[in-house]
């Protein structure tokens, strides 16, 4: 097994427990911070989608295009793009 094909198996295997574990997520907490200095959880969650996104346009191009993006104001928008970005 090479490591590529370990790491898809690897992300086959934990992408829908992470999408069950986002989507548990309280749509009106994604404002929630534990700590002032902290980032929101829906910016994690934009974070993680965006890093996703680019991961895989390396892979794919070899190149990563990263450009500053507004996060969305929308949860449900936020999680539809860390869906989108596999």
């Amino acid at each position: 097994m090479t490591v590529r094909e370990f790491l898809e198996n690897r992300r086959k295997a934990e992408y829908p427990v992470f999408v069950r574990v986002l989507r548990a997520l309280p749509m009106d907490r994604f404002d929630y911070r534990p700590h002032e200095k902290s980032q929101s959880a829906g910016e994690i969650v934009w974070t993680l989608a965006r890093e996703t996104r680019a991961c895989c346009e390396l892979v794919d191009s070899g190149l990563v295009n990263w450009l500053p993006e507004p996060i969305p104001a929308e949860p449900q928008a936020i999680l539809s793009a860390f869906q989108g970005a596999v």
